[in-house]
């Protein structure tokens, strides 16, 4: 979390001396994500079916614009990711369902066709707190996921990635946007070789977000230099 503050707030020092218009806002979403896990083994790769889940993201928004169709979009943001697995049928079937906390900072930068914008960039999230329940038809046991760069850990607390976001702003201030992100570095623990089997574990999500964008005044022109 502390990461994540010194990144926004070198961002937001660095923008400031460019005397930029600048915008802060609020927003809120639906995100869908899911893990996709790849196991290799002597060039034989097994890529397990997981399934989309359904969370949520909620955080806050600025927006500096730097030429008159270009922008800076930060924001960090709460966010709910997971994912679903079922292996087996009938009598037979063990399910997974995993849930995974994080704060989020991704910064795009933004190209503006009148109410329409366009951009990507990159992110940072940190995984903070999770919970994985495994479910068979007769049992059911939830434990809580570790994050780290252990082998005993469920998934790396760092993660890095690129995301791309299209989206419309009213002129009263709110904004309806699409994302979508991908991981960038493999979660899988550190030694994540066992018994001749290489993991590696990625986040993809994508989402929809509404926000608002409080109104601020506009930065005065300068007054020219008046030579002597």
């Amino acid at each position: 979390m502390k990461k994540a503050s010194i990144l926004l707030f070198a961002t937001l020092g660095l923008i400031g001396e460019t005397k930029a218009q600048m915008k802060f806002g609020i927003q809120a979403g639906l995100n869908e994500s899911k893990y996709t896990e790849k196991e290799s083994m002597n060039g034989v790769v097994l890529s397990p079916d997981f399934k989309y889940k359904t969370g949520f993201r909620v955080g806050v928004v600025a927006d500096f614009e730097l030429k008159k169709n270009l922008s800076l979009q930060p924001s960090i943001s709460y966010v709910t990711n997971g994912t679903k697995f079922t292996f087996g049928t009938g009598t037979d079937a063990v399910s997974l369902d995993m849930n995974v906390n994080s704060i989020e900072v991704p910064i795009n930068l933004n190209y503006k066709m009148k109410h329409w914008f366009i951009g990507a960039g990159p992110y940072m999230a940190f995984n903070m707190s999770g919970k994985g329940t495994v479910s068979s038809p007769d049992t059911s046991y939830t434990k809580s996921l570790s994050f780290g760069t252990d082998s005993t850990n469920s998934l790396r607390k760092l993660d890095i990635g690129l995301g791309a976001n299209v989206g419309y702003q009213f002129d009263n201030g709110i904004f309806l946007k699409v994302h979508l992100q991908t991981s960038l570095l493999n979660l899988a623990p550190k030694n994540p070789t066992v018994d001749g089997v290489t993991v590696t574990e990625r986040n993809t999500n994508f989402g929809f977000t509404a926000g608002y964008y409080f109104k601020t005044k506009k930065r005065a022109p300068e007054s020219p230099v008046k030579k002597p």
